[in-house]
């Protein structure tokens, strides 16, 4: 027997004809299958897709979470098939973390999706309107649709002087509202809720009022590998049987200058962050206006976990002389 194999079109001589024959038979729907399967096969690469797309396109699916089903069964009750938590490990790529500057972009996690960002490394300085203070804010996030994120937020274990405790804890919604091309420019679009209760889980120093923010989430795609988001919102603060209304615009500039490598410029004018609640109040300050600029960088590591550092400067008598972040996010 023959086994070695010789290519019909090189070698007429096969002694083994039949095959052959059948090989010649078979060929021309072999060739014509190949580019097929060979295209179904190979997904779209993930830089090539928008970046909402891609953070479902990224995301590893994981068995739905059922915490009732126990309780039920000692009930002699079963849980419907409806009642879970869906579960999906996100990217760290896509859409990456919040609290490396000071936007929010307009991107939202995949469905089932679960962020822990946490930044300990937040010192900030004194105002006329708050004292120089150590935080550890920390932001969680769920997805729980593919363009619907809650969020929860807080500052965390937060040390002014020689004051130590807690700071109130926010519930917060971002919601990615779509895309808007034409010609060149571009801009995603999201929208982002947020109630900062002034006392649930928060120390007796800390207290304060309630503030409600709504803020305008806007990403662009500039040339250069450069992009650039913004937020536009309002903040109504109560603090000291004071009603304000303040506007705030959060800016950043970013580009990445090595794989999985950025570094950025960010700045906030007008109202305080949405999570940034320094339980001092504004004494007399009718419009605490605060200006600040920095810059900083960003690492992903992995596909879970990423790790960010940055400074800022106020410029104002209201703003912080200074503030820092280092922290990290971790995909669950």
């Amino acid at each position: 027997m023959n086994i070695r194999y010789t290519n019909p079109c090189l070698d007429a001589s096969v002694p083994d004809s039949p095959p052959v024959r059948s090989t010649r038979r078979w060929l021309p729907v072999i060739l014509l299958t190949l580019p097929g399967l060979s295209a179904a096969e190979t997904p779209p690469a993930l830089d090539d897709l928008p970046p909402q797309a891609a953070a479902q396109a990224a995301a590893t699916p994981l068995p739905a979470w059922r915490p009732f089903d126990g309780l039920l069964r000692l009930f002699g009750a079963t849980a419907p098939d409806g009642l879970e938590i869906r579960r999906s490990v996100a990217d760290m790529h896509y859409p990456g973390p919040d609290l490396t500057n000071y936007p929010n972009s307009a991107f939202t996690l995949p469905r089932g999706g679960i962020y822990v960002e946490a930044n300990p490394g937040a010192f900030t300085g004194g105002s006329d309107i708050s004292r120089a203070s150590w935080a550890m804010p920390y932001l969680l996030r769920y997805g729980l649709t593919n363009d619907i994120e809650l969020r929860v937020l807080s500052d965390g274990l937060t040390v002014e002087s020689d004051t130590v405790g807690f700071a109130p804890v926010g519930f917060d919604t971002k919601m990615h509202l779509g895309v808007v091309e034409y010609g060149a420019f571009n801009a995603t679009i999201g929208l982002e809720a947020t109630v900062q209760t002034g006392k649930w889980l928060a120390s007796k120093a800390f207290e304060d009022g309630d503030q409600y923010t709504l803020n305008l989430l806007i990403d662009h795609f500039l040339p250069g590998d450069l992009s650039f988001e913004w937020n536009i919102g309002v903040t109504r603060f109560t603090s000291q049987n004071q009603d304000l209304f303040l506007p705030s615009v959060q800016w950043a500039f970013q580009r990445d200058i090595a794989e999985d490598v950025a570094v950025y410029i960010n700045g906030y004018h007008g109202a305080i962050p949405t999570a940034d609640i320094t339980g001092s109040g504004f004494g007399t300050a009718r419009w605490p206006q605060e200006q600040l600029i920095g810059a900083g960088a960003q690492w992903i590591m992995n596909e879970r976990l990423a790790f960010f550092a940055g400074c800022n400067w106020g410029f104002t008598r209201f703003s912080p002389d200074y503030s820092t972040n280092l922290g990290f996010a971790l995909s669950l």
